[in-house]
């Protein structure tokens, strides 16, 4: 999962959406009511970091432990350490030092738990990525060149890093020795030549057996055991439903199709068809698998706030809401464990007391 907002959708970009094949049966319906259960609050470690680096930009819930995004790398805002919660317990703990600005996203990749290094509070010869071994978390600062470290993934046996570079060539890096050492893999744009003037690959999915990497914001590059090559430009059926620092917000594979939100929730069981979902004006500001089912979190404008919805689905298609919280912010990102919901509240456009909150509630009200 992973995350950056903020949330105001305009009517320019919800007309620029009409025109995206819609698949029959995709609206989701997302109500008016407000279910909410009892809420506790989670005391944030980061909640004392200046502006947006106290937003928890993602959520992820491992071995018994709740991991919580912070920083900003826009403007140099470092989390500076890892803390993770322990659900047991209900205490936080440290788990040691993060040197980049900001922990936007977690990976869980073959079982471990990954986290790309967004933008290295060191100098820019290598990039980051961390790894949490034996309980442990573990920097790799082994990726040459590496600005920026937006993804990760595992395919073929090597883990493959999406990377931001000042050298003009594809931004993707391989280690064919668990992250000690990358190499770059080689590209080829549109045109057949090997210059890639964006310099930033933003996303990595494995989708029917093959690896795609999503260079700049819209071009779709397929891996063909050598190299990269141009397979698709998503620009005239993507949109964002609000501005991201990077493209895609969150993104998922589910039933054989790949998902990603950009504020509207974008699908595809074939790269070369993209289609959408509709969530009646709220922007989707998280997805995640959990068991069988697709979860899809919403965040809805109203008169005194923000209606927040967390919707599932069986199929990847049709979408029920199965909680909703009014709220003075939206939440950003969500993690599950059993019947337990933690949302993580956040906002880009405004510094509120509630900003980077953790709430904990019940998906389903206790009996």
């Amino acid at each position: 999962m992973k995350k950056l907002l903020p949330f105001l959708v305009s009517l320019l970009l919800l007309c620029s959406c009409a025109s995206v094949g819609l698949p029959e049966g995709s609206d989701a319906v997302l109500p008016s009511d407000d279910s909410q259960n009892n809420l506790t609050i989670i005391p944030n470690p980061y909640k004392s970091l200046f502006g947006n680096g106290k937003n928890p930009w993602d959520m992820e819930i491992s071995n018994g432990y709740l991991y919580v995004g912070a920083g900003d790398y826009d403007v140099n805002v470092s989390p500076k350490r890892l803390s993770r919660y322990s659900l047991a317990e209900q205490t936080w703990q440290d788990c040691g030092d993060i040197p980049d600005e900001q922990i936007d996203r977690f990976l869980t990749l073959n079982g471990e738990l990954y986290i790309p290094g967004t933008d290295p509070t060191g100098d820019w010869s290598m990039g980051n990525f961390y790894k949490l071994e034996n309980n442990e978390l573990k920097t790799y600062r082994t990726i040459n060149g590496a600005v920026h470290c937006f993804d990760l993934e595992l395919f073929d046996g090597k883990l493959f890093a999406a990377v931001g570079i000042k050298d003009g060539g594809f931004p993707v890096s391989v280690s064919e020795d668990g992250g000690n050492t990358f190499s770059r893999v080689a590209g080829k744009n549109k045109t057949g030549n090997d210059r890639f003037p964006a310099e930033r690959c933003y996303d990595l999915f494995v989708l029917n057996e093959t690896l795609y990497a999503i260079y700049s914001s819209t071009e779709v590059y397929r891996y063909n055991g050598s190299e990269f090559v141009f397979e698709c430009d998503w620009s005239s059926r993507y949109a964002k439903g609000y501005p991201f620092y990077t493209p895609i917000g969150a993104d998922a594979v589910f039933n054989g199709r790949f998902y990603f939100t950009s504020g509207y929730l974008f699908f595809c069981d074939n790269v070369n068809d993209l289609r959408y979902i509709i969530f009646e004006d709220a922007v989707v500001t998280d997805i995640a698998v959990y068991g069988d089912s697709l979860y899809a979190l919403c965040s809805k404008k109203t008169e005194n706030g923000y209606l927040i919805v967390l919707t599932k689905s069986l199929d990847g298609i049709s979408f029920e809401s199965i909680y909703t919280l009014e709220y003075p912010m939206p939440a950003i990102s969500f993690a599950l464990n059993g019947n337990e919901l933690y949302l993580g509240i956040g906002d880009f456009e405004s510094n509120g007391a509630v900003k980077g909150n953790i709430l904990k509630t019940n998906v389903f009200k206790e009996q």
